[in-house]
């Protein structure tokens, strides 16, 4: 059984980690600001962080002291513009799942699976069937 006493116990070290992380993240923000303003070698700036050289060298000359996407900002697909409009069509139109979709234009489009119906739904934000949909 929970008692009382406990769940505050829980509740404070909940916060004390939640403290901890942000105390943490603008630590880490001086450091890279640090890093960004110094005058220092980039061997040297290894050594007194004890950080790899690289990740020195990449921090020093960026831009921003935020971390960068590494995602690329333009996925690489092989559906065409005209069968990623149908697919949004099946989906939007006859409320169809993915495997529906998948079954529907198998024959259609070559070299197509479930996973590509998927990635294009969720590239035109269809990923999850909207509830106006759903009701309509």
């Amino acid at each position: 059984m929970l008692t009382n006493d406990m769940f505050w116990d829980i509740i404070q070290s909940d916060a004390d980690k939640i403290t901890q992380e942000c105390e943490d993240y603008f630590s880490y923000l001086a450091i890279r600001k640090e890093i960004r303003d110094s005058k220092e070698s980039i061997y040297a700036l290894a050594k007194k962080f004890n950080l790899n050289w690289g990740t020195v060298k990449r921090w020093k000359f960026s831009e921003s002291l935020e971390d960068c996407s590494f995602r690329p900002h333009k996925l690489n697909t092989t559906l065409t513009s005209e069968q990623e409009d149908l697919i949004c069509f099946e989906r939007k139109q006859f409320k169809k799942t993915i495997d529906e979709i998948y079954l529907t234009m198998e024959d259609k489009i070559p070299n197509f699976y479930p996973k590509k119906v998927y990635r294009c739904l969720k590239r035109h934000g269809l990923g999850i069937l909207p509830q106006e949909f759903i009701l309509a």
